[in-house]
């Protein structure tokens, strides 16, 4: 927390906030007014302390990946062991998987990189989320206004989905549907081809009618693999095939092969009315595969090929992200759908073109913190990139300044020391 390095409030002189040293101390607590280590989290600690001074070597048997690796070293540092310790590298928790990591440990320093490349993640993040805070919250004047490198992306996509919903305007477009037959069995398909004018479907309608058939142009056969479903009866066989492909149940025992260049005598063609419907709001499965698919259309191809299997969070955060935004009163449920509130609404319009709110400044960590894990890069430089973002270039800091409202009108009322009427206003406290 700031406090720990002596910023005991939110002051525009206090920025930016860059520790020349961080310090690792336990999780904390807020009592009263105070923030005190959590017992529970000093307990522990205790523990392992003991344990560690039992032992003349360690298995780091955390996760496999760039998270766990922080969490014992940042252990190991705040304990102050120096013992020897090796690496358990497994991705499965089966009883094979584990043997067979237990017969090839590695040396623990073979993961340094990895570690500095963490440390980097979380001293990036403590930076921005900091600075970018109290930032905004100063500016605002009243009430604290959370930001965060994750955290903020994720509240972009739920209110830029809404109001891209909430904003939808339906246009109308027309497709082709024809029907044929063959060996007995009748289907349809529609065009792929939309028209936004009614009169070009019309014409585009009449030439197939003249043509009086269609022929196959290609057929694409895909190979997957899945796990086998359930083995069919009749009656789930004729249900299935009824809704995915319109047959009867009689029409379900045969199937046509369609094949490229094969030509059928159309049984009839029609023109479909439709509107184009908005996307659905996210929904907490949908924003999660969002937040995992985060960067594939930056154009940048390396900043691209960084966040192919990143995304922002990780699935161990995701949820907890997603978690805060509610703690933070930015989104609510409704039904099944995620919802802004005003405070987020209000935080979404003043960060939106912020580079903390978009998903490329996620990538360009990304990028160099691979380059970190791969030791092309040294962590010392990716600490002069952050302090740059923060601002802190030159001895000056680029402040964020409230493009929209940080708080809510609730009505007409009279000023009682100045008898005026005027707008009763009151800021978001949380």
């Amino acid at each position: 927390m700031p406090e720990t390095y002596g910023v005991a409030n939110f002051r525009r002189e206090s920025l930016p906030i860059i520790p020349a040293q961080f310090q690792l101390i336990p999780r904390q607590t807020r009592v009263g007014k105070e923030q005190k280590a959590d017992p529970g989290v000093l307990k522990q600690l205790k523990i392992i302390k003991e344990v560690f001074n039992q032992c003349d070597r360690i298995i780091v048997a955390t996760d496999a990946g760039r998270e766990g690796e922080l969490i014992f070293r940042y252990i190991y540092q705040h304990i102050g062991c120096n013992k020897p310790f090796v690496r358990l590298w497994i991705s499965s928790l089966t009883d094979k998987a584990i043997r067979e990591g237990l017969e090839k440990l590695q040396p623990g320093d073979r993961y340094d990189n990895l570690y500095h490349s963490a440390q980097g993640r979380s001293e990036a993040d403590w930076l921005i989320g900091i600075n970018a805070t109290q930032a905004l919250s100063v500016a605002a004047g009243q009430g604290v206004v959370s930001l965060g490198r994750v955290q903020t992306p994720t509240l972009m996509m739920i209110c830029y989905r809404y109001l891209e919903n909430k904003n939808f305007t339906p246009t109308t477009f027309w497709q082709l549907k024809l029907t044929t037959q063959s060996n007995g069995v009748t289907f349809s398909a529609q065009s792929v081809a939309k028209y936004n004018q009614q009169a070009e479907a019309i014409a585009t309608l009449q030439q197939v009618k003249d043509a009086e058939q269609t022929t196959v142009a290609s057929v694409e056969k895909k190979e997957s693999i899945q796990e086998p479903p359930l083995l069919y009866d009749l009656t789930a066989l004729q249900k299935e095939a009824n809704t995915k492909l319109n047959f009867s149940a009689e029409e379900t025992a045969s199937i046509p092969e369609l094949n490229s260049g094969d030509t059928f005598t159309l049984s009839s063609v029609d023109l479909l009315e439709k509107q184009n419907k908005p996307k659905p709001l996210h929904n907490e499965s949908g924003l999660l595969a969002e937040m995992e698919n985060a960067g594939k259309e930056l154009e940048d191809a390396e900043l691209k090929a960084s966040m192919r299997d990143a995304g922002i969070g990780t699935p161990a955060t995701r949820a907890a992200i997603i978690e805060t935004l509610f703690t933070r009163q930015y989104i609510v449920r409704e039904k099944k759908s995620l919802v802004p509130t005003e405070k987020g609404l209000a935080v979404y319009q003043n960060v939106m073109d912020k580079k903390i709110a978009d998903v490329e400044m996620t990538g360009m960590w990304e990028n160099a913190l691979s380059k970190i894990e791969s030791g092309e890069m040294n962590a010392e430089t990716i600490r002069s990139d952050i302090g740059i973002v923060v601002g802190h270039h030159k001895g000056t800091f680029a402040f964020m300044r409230p493009s929209a409202p940080m708080f809510k009108n609730v009505g007409i009322g009279i000023c009682p020391h100045q008898e005026r009427v005027g707008d009763i206003i009151f800021f978001y406290n949380q």
